[in-house]
């Protein structure tokens, strides 16, 4: 799949699904009350994305060093492309890499449910997209 198509997938179905979740989110938040705040103390596992940019990848290793150094008994994961993964598993800081195969729309669905089913299954502190 090339990155024209994959940025059109992005824009027509990623906003919109986004929206929707985050909609879901704030209503679950309001029924059942559970929004807290977590303490600097309770961070313990933290996912980064970055899906395009191999460089950008590169140049985000400074913030990733210093989320290491605040929470040095976090584990963090690293959510990218799976052609931007040897790149990733050398940044030491990074605990684990998954990498979501792009040569077509079910292969990249398929790794994207099962991910995701995985990275939720670790009840994460912190998403950060990058």
């Amino acid at each position: 799949m090339n990155i024209k198509t994959m940025k059109f997938i992005d824009a027509f179905l990623g906003i919109p699904i986004c929206l929707l979740l985050t909609i879901y989110n704030k209503i679950k938040h309001l029924i059942c009350g559970s929004n807290r705040t977590i303490k600097d103390s309770e961070i313990n596992k933290i996912i980064l994305i970055k899906f395009f940019g191999m460089g950008s990848i590169i140049l985000s290793t400074p913030m990733i060093r210093r989320l290491k150094q605040k929470y040095p008994n976090a584990k963090i994961y690293f959510l990218t492309f799976a052609g931007n993964e040897e790149i990733c598993n050398l940044i030491e800081f990074i605990d684990e890499v998954y990498g979501i195969r792009t040569k077509s729309f079910t292969l990249l669905c398929c790794d994207l449910l099962s991910i995701i089913h995985k990275l939720r299954s670790k009840h994460c502190d912190v998403v950060i997209d990058m």
